[in-house]
């Protein structure tokens, strides 16, 4: 089971981390575009300093804002497009991946030990990635998000966010792994299940 993780775990960050230019380039523009509407206030405050310019400065700040607004939705509409793009390759795809990833590393083992090892690793692997694919859009929704975040300078609430579904992971974990009253046992498979209701509540 530890084994079919790690392949599943590795194929699913590697995902990720193709992605992560979502967040890197999102905050720079968000703090670029808020940060040139501040710029032009103080330009005009400072070209005529007994004017009540007071308005136009409001005008620049909302002008500044809905720029920033309209960047992060076409981030968001790009990380949803492209997390359901990944969650569908890595549906349709599991198998070549998880083999690509490592998943058949036990072929040089003798033959007795890879038939009756590495069918169960290959599974595993395949039940936890099926089920962690489907997080892949709430993944990078998020990624946005905090991009976002942090282009306007607020670090606090991404951190609260990320708490947040991490307790609701850990809370999950053991029920969906072992089971628990009428909730059966799904071992690797209720682990991916936990990260994916944790990641699309934060997302959401």
């Amino acid at each position: 089971a530890l084994g079919g993780l790690a392949v599943a775990t590795t194929v699913f960050n590697f995902s990720f981390k193709l992605f992560n230019f979502l967040a890197v380039v999102t905050g720079p523009l968000v703090a670029s575009q808020i940060a040139a509407a501040a710029a032009k206030n103080a330009s005009r405050a400072s070209d005529a300093p007994g004017d009540d310019s007071g308005g136009d400065g409001r005008v620049d700040g909302r002008v500044g804002r809905a720029a920033a607004a309209e960047t992060v939705r076409g981030a968001m509409t790009l990380a949803v497009a492209l997390g359901v793009s990944a969650t569908l390759a890595l549906e349709i795809g599991a198998d070549g991946v998880l083999a690509w990833a490592g998943g058949n590393a036990l072929e040089g083992t003798t033959a007795a030990s890879s038939a009756s090892i590495e069918p169960t690793m290959m599974s595993e692997a395949e039940a936890y990635l099926r089920v962690r694919a489907l997080s892949a859009p709430a993944a990078l929704v998020g990624t946005v998000a905090v991009g976002a975040f942090r282009g306007l300078l607020d670090t606090k609430t991404p951190l609260l966010v990320s708490g947040g579904a991490n307790v609701v992971n850990l809370v999950l974990d053991p029920i969906l792994i072992f089971g628990l009253g009428p909730v059966p046992a799904f071992g690797v498979a209720g682990a991916a299940a936990a990260t994916t209701a944790a990641e699309w509540i934060a997302a959401a």
